[in-house]
């Protein structure tokens, strides 16, 4: 089966319109693709557990090639 995949730079578009929508610079959320995606879009991601914990939130990796690359690596691995 073959997948077809939006340009990454479409991606991060995306990502940059949805985080405008936020009214706060501070965004909560939930998964690790939501801390990339909100970083991505210029807002600062608070993950639950963090803000749980008084922890700062990392996006770590965020690039999507790169993030993904990682991914499947950790799949592969396991």
């Amino acid at each position: 089966m073959n997948q077809v995949f939006a340009p990454v730079g479409q991606v991060k578009a995306h990502m940059k319109k949805r985080a405008d929508e936020m009214p706060r610079e501070d965004v909560v959320v939930y998964c690790v693709s939501c801390i990339k995606a909100i970083h991505i879009g210029g807002k600062r991601p608070r993950h639950l557990v963090d803000l749980l914990f008084g922890e700062d939130t990392e996006p770590g990796t965020f690039e999507p090639d790169e993030w993904h690359a990682e991914l499947q690596e950790y799949i592969d691995r396991h």
